[in-house]
């Protein structure tokens, strides 16, 4: 019987997506909301700041450089809502600010290319 409640209390009332979230925070995800984690992938959580009221759709991508450098990468305020399949590649910084809608399939991609010395 004791079972049985553990059961339903893991797999129907507690969602799959929710241990996945939590894994994220307690690898630094900034996050004011929950948020569906379903295929979307994560490589330094702790570079990431989501708002309030942010909707994120299934399959993005957020990939941050410098995992050891100081500061957020990507930040997400709140009311934005980001489609399916996004990507973001980002060295810097990129910051989208209130009330913003990302449509399907978009990739934000910040390049710094180095410059050559001429010898």
């Amino acid at each position: 019987m004791f079972n049985k409640i553990i059961r339903i209390i893991l797999f129907k009332l507690i969602r799959p997506n929710t241990f996945k979230y939590l894994y994220l925070k307690m690898r630094g995800l900034k996050s004011q909301t929950l948020i569906n984690t379903l295929n979307t992938s994560f490589t330094w959580p702790h570079k990431v700041s989501i708002g309030k009221n942010v909707v994120l759709e299934s399959n993005l991508y957020f990939k941050c450089d410098g995992p050891y450098s100081e500061g957020l990468t990507i930040i997400l305020k709140n009311n934005v809502f980001i489609g399916f399949g996004c990507e973001f590649n980002i060295r810097k910084l990129i910051e989208i600010g209130d009330n913003c809608l990302i449509g399907s399939g978009c990739k934000f991609i910040d390049m710094i290319m180095a410059q050559k010395e001429k010898i």
